[in-house]
C-alpha cells in the first residue's frame, strides 16, 4: 500500500522533520558545553581540596609540635615543683 502526499504536506513534514534535527543539535551542543563546565568545575575542586588538606595536614602537625612541646613544660614545671615539694598529687 502506496500513501499518497502532496508537495505541500511533503516539505511541512520535511521542515519538521529539519527542525527537530536542528533542535537534537542544539541540545547536544549544550549538552556537551555543560559536562565541560562540569569536568573544569571538578578539576577545580580537586585543586581545592588538594590545597585544603594540605592546609589542614599542616595545621594538625602543628598542633601536635605545640602539644609536645606543652607536655615537656609541663612535665618540667610539674617535676621542678615535685623536687621543691610546692605541687601536691
Amino acid at each position: 500500500m502506496r500513501i499518497v502526499m502532496d508537495d505541500d504536506v511533503k516539505q511541512y513534514l520535511e521542515h519538521l522533520r529539519q527542525e527537530n534535527m536542528k533542535a537534537h543539535l542544539q541540545t547536544w551542543f549544550k549538552l556537551a558545553a555543560l559536562e565541560r563546565r562540569i569536568d573544569a568545575v571538578s578539576v577545580d575542586n580537586a585543586a581545592s581540596n588538594a590545597e585544603t588538606r594540605l592546609h589542614i595536614d599542616a595545621t594538625v602537625e602543628r598542633l601536635e609540635r605545640e602539644l609536645e612541646l606543652f607536655a615537656r613544660e609541663h612535665k618540667r614545671v610539674r617535676g621542678n615543683s615535685r623536687r621543691r615539694g610546692t605541687l601536691r598529687a
